[in-house]
């Protein structure tokens, strides 16, 4: 998984290490459980204690990079840390927004933290009463998520497909599809994503089909070698997904160019982007569309923070949900 190839640990390595910290075994209990009674242990500082053990982490694996590479314009995560806005955050050239509590804009890249952040320990989603009253206190959550299974086509990386709240909203979200007389049990219906899994899970195929397809990336590989495996994959469906002539503003790939003439009208393009970025801000929504078709060709904002208004990548239906 991407947090575990930027050495962070496991679900069940983080709780290991919250349990030594609270000097209580929870072994014999179910994760949502062991969650819970750290949370009793632990109290109002389980948040705090996370953050300890995942906040310190600042450089992305390069899982994290393949998935930022796809261009998805909408992102939703399980994970805490914030490794995947690092990696966005390189890959557009500015932050991405966070949600909750970002300001999106239309046409901006953002990311959906499902449960929590370290960046609000108040946040972080850990036991079974916090998956039990998940709906009552992030509903607008649920709601985000629920939309997204309905208008887009999830890719969904890293996850187990054993989290109960993402659980609870698919199959909501099938039951919901289920009783439109156009499509009726899921006949012809598109499903709402994709898995992508490191080792085959047959069991799990059989029970999500015709609701999610299956990709596995290899049978009977180490483990490491299926992770290497999913970012070749991954770096080549971003290359597949990226449109072909990005590079041609792009300063780093000036030697791709294979004239004179093409490099000055490549500089002279690059001169207006930078001019249309001089502007006001009032300004340069007159100019919006320019720039962000000067965007798409590699043309990057000299101010990493300056809205150029979109994304500037390739893949504005992508949906990453991993865990």
């Amino acid at each position: 998984m991407p947090r575990i190839a930027a050495g962070l640990p496991s679900w069940n390595g983080l709780l290991e290490r919250l349990e030594r910290r609270a000097g209580v075994p929870t072994e014999d209990l179910l994760p949502l459980d062991r969650g819970e009674l750290l949370r009793r242990e632990l109290g109002g500082s389980v948040g705090d204690e996370v953050v300890a053990e995942l906040g310190r982490a600042d450089r992305y694996a390069v899982t994290h990079a393949t998935l930022a590479a796809l261009g998805c314009t909408e992102v939703v995560t399980t994970n805490y840390d914030a490794l995947y806005e690092l990696a966005a955050a390189d890959a557009y050239q500015r932050p991405v927004t966070v949600l909750p509590g970002g300001a999106v804009e239309p046409g901006t890249p953002w990311v959906l933290k499902m449960h929590g952040d370290v960046a609000r320990p108040e946040s972080i989603v850990l036991s079974r009463s916090d998956v039990v009253t998940y709906d009552a206190l992030s509903r607008p959550v649920s709601s985000a998520v629920q939309a997204l299974m309905l208008t887009r086509h999830l890719l969904v990386v890293g996850a187990s497909m054993t989290d109960d709240n993402f659980l609870r909203l698919a199959h909501e979200v099938t039951a919901f599809r289920e009783r439109d007389p156009r499509t009726g049990d899921d006949d012809g219906a598109p499903p709402i994503g994709t898995v992508v899994t490191l080792s085959p899970k047959p069991a799990q195929e059989r029970l999500w089909e015709g609701r999610f397809r299956y990709l596995t990336m290899s049978d009977g590989a180490t483990g490491a070698e299926r992770a290497r495996h999913l970012a070749i994959f991954l770096d080549l469906v971003a290359m597949l997904a990226t449109s072909r002539d990005r590079y041609l503003l792009d300063p780093r790939y000036e030697g791709m160019l294979t004239s004179r003439a093409e490099r000055d009208a490549a500089a002279t393009a690059r001169s207006l982007a930078a001019a249309v970025d001089g502007l006001p801000r009032e300004g340069r929504v007159a100019w919006r569309a320019l720039r962000e078709q000067l965007a798409r060709l590699g043309a990057r904002p000299a101010d990493p923070r300056a809205d150029v208004g979109g994304s500037g990548q390739a893949v504005p239906h992508g949906t990453s949900a991993e865990a």
